[in-house]
């Protein structure tokens, strides 16, 4: 029978797993096929029946199958295919598994039964178990940022490993001194949150700068189209003070045609091309984002 104290962490610990699963959905999926009320529930629901199997029963094999059954609604919770659902649950279940091998080999738990209730009692290591998915979680959620060709930053890396690092270090301590049950409990629960609550705060940091670097952006490219259009004004006025022009011009040239003057006229008509080659913007390509930017870099003189 466990005692309370590991009854109590199991009970924190799968809490908190909620979170690394939701992380590992971040990393798997774009968006949700249901709304966001449907998908917290589902989430809830694996806390609630993973509980309840753990307290009642604790046999793995049962843990197990409840574990894939949950995962997999969890994932249908997403837009995806079904096939791509089967393995986004695989591959969570695995990264979940990892660890609890890991600290269960460490903290001599090597032999146990599938079918028959378990015996594994360190609080410390359910502890850690939790921690190190909830750094795999991290680590397949910014490795999925980096397929998509976004950058990672080394303090984001950094921060990754040195937190669950430094969670286990600090419960570990804390579980080997003199404590009482209840302060070892409220301990897990306020480091276990200052996990979740750091990479949260610096996720929100991220995408606010991500939002001001868009803005930055999205103002400089407002600018050229401002620019270009102020450009584009200017041309319209001055065509329409060259074509006014250009009629006259062309009534001159058949006076002197009409005059035998060839050589006035020949001069009238270069005179015109010349100020017809440099009266055009650099570029003309119809897309406007485009023509801004060589415009605004490279510009011509409008009608002279």
């Amino acid at each position: 029978m466990h005692d309370s104290t590991y009854i109590a962490a199991y009970l924190i610990t799968n809490f908190f797993n909620l979170a690394s699963i939701h992380r590992f959905m971040l990393a798997f999926y774009e968006k949700r096929r249901t709304n966001r009320l449907i998908c917290i529930g589902a989430h809830i629901l694996y806390f609630i029946a993973t509980s309840l199997i753990y307290l009642f029963l604790d046999i793995p094999i049962l843990t197990l199958s409840i574990n894939i059954i949950i995962l997999f609604l969890i994932s249908f919770t997403y837009d995806s295919a079904v096939r791509k659902c089967i393995l986004s649950t695989a591959f969570t279940l695995l990264f979940m598994m990892i660890p609890e091998i890991l600290v269960g080999a460490f903290t001599d738990y090597f032999r146990f039964s599938v079918f028959t209730k378990g015996r594994y009692s360190s609080a410390v290591g359910v502890i850690v178990m939790r921690v190190t998915t909830y750094m795999l979680a991290q680590i397949v959620f910014r490795i999925r940022i980096l397929r998509k060709s976004q950058t990672v930053s080394i303090l984001e890396w950094g921060a990754t490993f040195a937190v669950p690092i430094f969670t286990i270090t600090l419960q570990s301590i804390i579980a080997g001194g003199d404590v009482s049950k209840g302060w070892f409990i409220a301990s897990a629960i306020m480091i276990l949150a200052l996990n979740v609550v750091t990479f949260y705060l610096y996720a929100s940091l991220s995408r606010n700068y991500i939002k001001q670097k868009e803005h930055a952006l999205l103002k400089q490219e407002n600018e050229l189209y401002s620019k270009q259009c102020r450009m584009m004004e200017e041309s319209t006025k001055e065509l329409q003070i060259f074509r006014h022009d250009l009629k006259n011009r062309m009534l001159g040239i058949c006076r002197y045609l009409d005059a035998g003057q060839l050589s006035e006229a020949d001069d009238v008509i270069r005179e015109l091309s010349g100020v017809m080659e440099k009266n055009t913007l650099r570029s003309v390509t119809g897309n406007l984002a485009v023509d801004s930017i060589i415009n605004y870099k490279l510009p011509a003189p409008i009608l002279n």
